[in-house]
């Protein structure tokens, strides 16, 4: 399991950002729709995966799949940011 700085702190926000993709019918989510419902909008940053919040942030996500009821179904999708800069995440199914 990969390390990420974040911690079950995050659990309870990243559940409710999960229920709300369910009340509007998504069965599948990209880390990039939920870094924007948690804080407003999703930009690339240009820094290691280490140090990187989006890196952390999809890391946290896999780490407690099983607690949130979601699976990865796919790594590396290619999409834009807010800015349109090209970048890469991963895709979630909500079981």
């Amino acid at each position: 399991m990969s390390k990420t700085f974040f911690n079950d702190n995050l659990l309870l926000k990243v559940i409710k950002t999960i229920t709300d993709f369910k009340s509007e019918n998504k069965q599948t989510f990209y880390t990039t729709d939920a870094i924007k419902k948690q804080v407003g909008r999703y930009v690339k940053d240009n820094c290691s995966p280490d140090d990187s919040f989006n890196a952390n942030f999809g890391k946290f996500l896999k780490s407690n799949e099983k607690r949130l009821g979601i699976v990865e179904i796919g790594k590396d999708r290619l999409i834009k940011d807010d800015c349109g800069n090209p970048t890469t995440c991963s895709e979630w199914k909500i079981l």
